[in-house]
C-alpha cells in the first residue's frame, strides 16, 4: 500500500496543472482526442494520427506510419517494418521473423529507464505508463497481472508462477484469468518442468477453448505440440499442430505448426494464406527463451516410468540431480512413490 501511495504521489506531480516540469527533462503533449501524453523532452518527440491520438517515440532511429484507420504507430528504422490488416490497422513487426517481438516492449523499456523510480516502485511502473498514454500488456490494467509479468521478466519465475496461478483461480476478470492460466504453463515450461507445463496448457484449453473468444488458443495448441514433441510424443504433437492449422489457418502459429510437422516427419497440410504473418505480439512461446534440457527429460521420464511400474526406482532416483528434485512433477511422483510404498507395507502386514 505504501508503494502504491508513493507512486500515486509521483503521478499527481505529472497530472495536476501540467506539472511535468517537476521532473527535469520531461514534458507533455495533448492530442485532439484529449489524451495528454508525457515523455522525455530531450531526444523524444510525438506524432498525431488523423484519429487525433498522439504517440511518442525517440528521435534517433525511430519513425512512424499511419493506417487507413487513422491510427499512427511507431517503430525502429533498423530491423522493423509494418503490415496493415483488413481493417486498416497497422502493426509493427521484426524483419527477422520473430513473432514474439513487440515494439511496445521496446518503448516501455526506454521510457521506464528514464523514470526516477526506486527498485521498490518499478513493479508498479505500469501505472505511470498508463498516465502517459502508453497502453501495455495487451490493454489489461490489472495491477497484479502486471506485477506477475514484472516478476517473470526479472527471472523470478517461481514467484511469477505462484501469482499467475492465484490470479487464474481468483481474479474477477475473465481476461486476467485466461492470461494468468496460460502464463502459468509458460512459467512451468521456463522452469523446464515440461510435464507440469503440459498439464497446465491442457487445463487452459479445457477451460477456455470455447466458441467466441480465441485469445491465446492458437498459441496454446502450438506450444502443447512443442512440449509433446520434446517429450517424444510425436503423434500427440502432430495432433496439436494439425488442430492449430485446421482451426486457425491465418495465424503465425499455423505457419510454425506446418514447419514443426515437416520437422518431425509428418505430412504437412494444405498451405494456407497466413494473413497475420508478422503481426507484433507479446512473447508467448517459452521455447523461444531457453534451450530444451534433453538430459533432464531423460532423467525425469525414467523416474516417472519407474514409479508407475514400481521397478528400477533406486537407479532412476539416483540419476536425478538437485534441480530435477525441485520440479513439481518430480515432487508429485515422490509423493506418489511414498503412497505406493505405504500401501505395499500395509498389504504385506495384512498378509
Amino acid at each position: 500500500m505504501k508503494k502504491h501511495i508513493a507512486l500515486l504521489a509521483v503521478l499527481m506531480l505529472l497530472t495536476f496543472a501540467g506539472f511535468a516540469h517537476a521532473w527535469d527533462g520531461w514534458t507533455w503533449t495533448e492530442g485532439r482526442d484529449g489524451m495528454r501524453v508525457y515523455y522525455p523532452s530531450n531526444g523524444w518527440t510525438w506524432t498525431e494520427g488523423s484519429d487525433g491520438r498522439r504517440v511518442v517515440y525517440p528521435l534517433d532511429g525511430w519513425t512512424w506510419t499511419e493506417g487507413r484507420d487513422g491510427r499512427r504507430i511507431v517503430y525502429p528504422l533498423n530491423g522493423w517494418s509494418w503490415r496493415e490488416d483488413q481493417n486498416g490497422r497497422r502493426y509493427a513487426y521484426q524483419l527477422d521473423g520473430n513473432p514474439w517481438a513487440n515494439v511496445e516492449d521496446l518503448l516501455y523499456g526506454l521510457l521506464v529507464s528514464r523514470i526516477p523510480l526506486t527498485e521498490e516502485l518499478r513493479p508498479h511502473s505500469y501505472l505511470l505508463m498508463a498516465q502517459m498514454g502508453i497502453q501495455y500488456n495487451v490493454g489489461s490494467s490489472d495491477p497484479e497481472l502486471h506485477r506477475a509479468h514484472y516478476l517473470l521478466n526479472n527471472n523470478n519465475i517461481h514467484a511469477a508462477r505462484d501469482l499467475f496461478r492465484s490470479l487464474a483461480r481468483n481474479s474477477a476478470s475473465e481476461y486476467v484469468r485466461r492470461e494468468a492460466s496460460y502464463m502459468s504453463g509458460y512459467c512451468s515450461a521456463n522452469l523446464q518442468d515440461y510435464w507440469q507445463a503440459l498439464n497446465e496448457y491442457r487445463d487452459f484449453l479445457a477451460v477456455y477453448d470455447l466458441p467466441g473468444n480465441w485469445h491465446l488458443i492458437p498459441e496454446a495448441l502450438y506450444v502443447t505440440g512443442v512440449i509433446n514433441e520434446h517429450l517424444g510424443r510425436k503423434s500427440d504433437a502432430a495432433a496439436s499442430y494439425r488442430s492449430c492449422i485446421e482451426r486457425f489457418p491465418q495465424t503465425q502459429m499455423a505457419e510454425q505448426s506446418q514447419e514443426r510437422l515437416k520437422a518431425i516427419g509428418y505430412r504437412t497440410m494444405v498451405p494456407a494464406v497466413f494473413s497475420e504473418l508478422g503481426k507484433s505480439a507479446p512473447r508467448r512461446n517459452p521455447f523461444e527463451v531457453f534451450r530444451v534440457d534433453r538430459g533432464r527429460i531423460a532423467r525425469v521420464a525414467q523416474f516417472i516410468h519407474a514409479v508407475e511400474r514400481m521397478e528400477g526406482i533406486a537407479e532412476a532416483r539416483a540419476r536425478l540431480n538437485a534441480d530435477d528434485l525441485k520440479l513439481e512433477t518430480v515432487q508429485k511422483y515422490v509423493r506418489l512413490l511414498a503412497e505406493k510404498e505405504k500401501f505395499e507395507r500395509l498389504h504385506q502386514r495384512n498378509n
